[in-house]
């Protein structure tokens, strides 16, 4: 440490030996200015510290796979989706979690033309075998020649939302088909009033003993009965 002669406080980086003049020993030293290395230096740390603690922390899959598509880097909820233990995910070549690995190269083709992609759909196998729709936003990763040399992005398990989207649709089915019944079940009980009420005026000019009555009362009957059964 240093201090200027304002009294500004730096850090300085000192290369010192002890050299003989005239008989007498003297130190020769070189001392360069390093405060602002220094603090460019812990802003780095401080940075890949919240960005290692984002990407062990995220609730998404977070990963980063070679143009080969061999992982180099897949975070704690990356390898809990797939089912498998960080040490068994770096490493492994990513065409085994596509369901369909011709998918692969579609997914390639589309990012090397873009530069990036946004919310894409793709199936994946888990561990298990198990199917699961995931969605991937995902960049290109590009080498100080500025070739291509990986992807990187983050995947998000749609499995619970495509559930739940299934569900609503069986829901709205179900619901169309309740209003269409209700509204055949209404039109079809003003049809059985009409029935029902001539059938009684018929009754009303009839006696017991004329051989309609019997007949009228049948039917009197039967349009009571699919009214109860409309309600």
């Amino acid at each position: 440490k240093f201090r200027m002669k304002d009294g500004t406080l730096i850090t300085g980086l000192m290369s010192a030996r002890v050299i003989t003049l005239k008989g007498e020993p003297h130190i020769v030293s070189i001392t360069r200015n390093i405060e602002e290395w220094r603090k460019t230096q812990e802003a780095l740390r401080e940075s890949e510290q919240r960005y290692r603690t984002l990407f062990e922390q995220s609730m998404d899959g977070v990963y980063f796979v070679r143009r080969d598509g061999i992982l180099t880097d897949a975070n704690p909820s990356f390898c809990k989706l797939f089912g498998y233990t960080r040490e068994e995910m770096i490493g492994k070549d990513i065409h085994e979690l596509y369901f369909d690995p011709a998918e692969r190269s579609q997914f390639q083709e589309e990012i090397e033309q873009n530069g990036f992609l946004r919310d894409y759909e793709v199936k994946f196998r888990r561990h298990n075998g198990e199917e699961v729709d995931c969605l991937i936003t995902s960049s290109v990763h590009f080498g100080q020649d500025g070739s291509i040399v990986g992807y990187r992005g983050i995947v998000r398990d749609l499995t619970l939302q495509k559930a739940l989207q299934r569900q609503l649709l069986q829901a709205q089915k179900l619901e169309a088909i309740g209003t269409l019944a209700g509204g055949i079940a209404h039109d079809f009980n003003n049809i059985l009033q009409v029935t029902l009420g001539f059938s009684e005026l018929l009754l009303q000019e009839k006696t017991a003993e004329d051989h309609e009555y019997s007949d009228l009362e049948k039917i009197l009957h039967a349009a009571k009965s699919g009214a109860e059964l409309v309600q």
